[in-house]
């Protein structure tokens, strides 16, 4: 490491200890020095040089160039250090290679011998420093007017106990102030140094001249006042929670961070338990009102306002038990201006329905695009307990612990059809329902008025296709519900179904005793439903189809993209 880097490590160094240790090193350094830092330090690396050089010169053996061996003893003594520093375990070898070559270079007198043993006592010299040093550690020392007030690491330390102390005096008096402190560079062993709170104290007994050994209460790092011992501030804040430790409540304590640090505080801070409680609640309590909303419970309202379910049952002279709160009604409660929030975790038990699972049955039974719901599925139920975090009244967090299921959900089983569609039967006009006859595809009478009354309907089978439609399958032509599956004295054998928006269809004149629906029976859409037949009054076998909307009976063409 050269001059440079090495003042420039020193330097960071220094910086990293703030503001300080600079001002303090830099004192030291011009009081004393009063030279650039760089001047110095090659001046005495110079002087080292040339001493080393002397006493080496007059160690040198007889019949030997001084200054050649003056500069080997330099050279191996370097070496040396560097491995010091670098291989410290490779020390004992470099010494020993060095002390042979000496040795067989040069004829050696006595006192020669001890010279080459120099770099081996320097290095003992420097580890035994290092040693000493470890155990050591520089530090600002704490004055005022001329008495050591303690030893600090680092000025930090110093500046925290310097705020705490300052905090301490201006809540007895807001006028009042520290004694002016000056800080110095030390070197103190560590064991020796002043902890934040011990300095803390002894700024505050410099400052004024006297106090009482007490408790502080701190309240998320600012001080409320003391009290005479840690365990009589906890007695009152185990006292402030005991009423919230009612039954279903898993944990309660106060959101903000209460530390209590002993030390010295004047005779004005100090509280009584009394004095500590209603400093900690803000006081007294005055009525005011709350507008009950939805949701909102006894237990709800009361921990919103720092009450107990039992104070405000007792307020508004309600039963706990069968207290029902109304919607927009007010109601009396408790209000103070708290210093403390109430936490509470609560254990919460709820109901939680479970989806059911869809099970799909693929089927050539159906046509494709088509379903039927084979049996319901029903949704369970499972227990489910959480861990509910309010803070003030405000749930802030719920966290699940455990899930008992209490009813299994029931599989819903569900048939797909997969049959595809023939091409005549569906509809390439578009029309929103399909053909209602599989597998004939005419017309034998339209919708409209014959022999003096209207054909309310479209008779559907062969038209002039050669055959007939008798025994073919009628389907539904949409989804939809069976109103009627029964006989009639003009449509014979007959199905109606409801689609659902005044939209229904009637199919009559079917085979007898081929009905495959009954009422109530949910069909999808291409399901079979009964055969064409000529029952009823009819001139042969066809499907009588109509159409009705809202109860009139339409030109079923349209529908059925014709």
């Amino acid at each position: 490491m050269n001059g440079n880097s090495g003042f420039r490590a020193f330097y960071d160094m220094l910086a990293s200890f703030g503001e300080a240790y600079a001002d303090a090193v830099l004192l030291f350094f011009n009081s004393v020095f009063r030279r650039p830092l760089r001047f110095i330090y090659r001046r005495l690396k110079s002087a080292l040089r040339l001493g080393a050089f002397c006493v080496i010169v007059f160690f040198a053996p007889a019949r030997v160039s001084s200054k050649r061996y003056a500069n080997d003893v330099i050279r191996a003594g370097k070496k040396c250090l560097k491995i010091m520093f670098t291989h410290p375990f490779s020390l004992p070898s470099v010494i020993l290679y060095y002390v042979k070559k000496g040795l067989r270079r040069y004829d050696y007198s006595l006192k020669n011998v001890a010279l080459w043993l120099l770099p081996l006592m320097l290095t003992v010299g420097v580890l035994a420093g290092v040693t000493v040093m470890s155990e050591k550690t520089l530090c600002l020392e704490i004055s005022s007017d001329g008495e050591t007030l303690g030893f600090v690491a680092d000025e930090r330390g110093f500046i925290e106990a310097k705020n705490s102390a300052r905090d301490i005096l201006r809540l007895a008096d807001e006028n009042a102030s520290l004694s002016p402190v000056t800080y110095s560079l030390a070197i103190k062993d560590k064991n020796s140094l002043t902890g934040s709170d011990t300095l803390r104290d002894r700024l505050l007994e410099k400052s004024t001249g006297e106090g009482v050994a007490a408790c502080g209460v701190f309240v998320d790092g600012s001080l409320l006042g003391a009290v005479r011992s840690e365990s009589e501030g906890r007695q009152v804040i185990e006292k402030l929670l005991t009423p919230y430790k009612t039954e279903g409540v898993f944990s309660v304590s106060f959101s903000e961070e209460i530390e209590f640090r002993q030390g010295l505080y004047g005779e004005d801070m100090i509280m009584s338990a009394s004095e500590f409680e209603r400093a900690l609640t803000g006081g007294e309590k005055r009525v005011s009102r709350h507008l009950v909303t939805e949701g909102d419970t006894l237990q709800s309202i009361a921990s919103a306002y720092g009450m107990t379910k039992e104070e405000l049952a007792a307020l508004n002279e309600l039963s706990e038990e069968t207290a029902e709160l109304s919607e927009n009604t007010e109601i009396k409660v408790y209000e103070q201006d708290v210093i403390l929030t109430l936490r509470e975790v609560r254990a919460e038990v709820t109901n939680q329905e479970t989806d059911f699972e869809t099970v799909e049955i693929k089927t050539n039974a159906l046509y494709s695009g088509t379903e039927r719901v084979l049996s319901e599925g029903k949704k369970g139920f499972d227990q489910v307990t959480s861990l509910v975090t309010t803070v003030g009244g405000k749930r802030v967090a719920s966290k699940e612990v455990s899930r008992l299921n209490v009813t299994k959900p029931v599989v819903q089983r569900v048939q797909i059809g997969t049959k595809p569609l023939d091409e005549a039967y569906s509809n390439s006009m578009g029309g929103i329902f399909l053909w209602p006859i599989i597998g004939a595809y005419g017309i034998n009478s339209d919708y409209g008025y014959r022999w003096g009354k209207l054909h309310a309907g479209i008779d559907l089978g062969m038209g002039n296709a050669p055959g007939t439609s008798l025994g073919k399958s009628v389907i539904a032509v949409a989804q939809g519900t069976v109103i009627v599956a029964g006989t009639h004295s003009s449509y014979g054998y007959y199905v109606i179904i409801d689609h659902g928006g005044g939209l229904q269809t009637l199919y009559a004149h079917c085979l007898a005793n081929s009905l495959m629906v009954v009422p109530g029976q949910i069909v999808a859409a291409g399901e079979p439903i009964a055969r064409v037949g000529s029952t009823g009054y009819s001139t042969g076998p066809h499907l009588h189809f109509e159409v009705r909307v809202n109860g009139n009976r339409v030109n079923p063409r349209p529908y059925l993209g014709i």
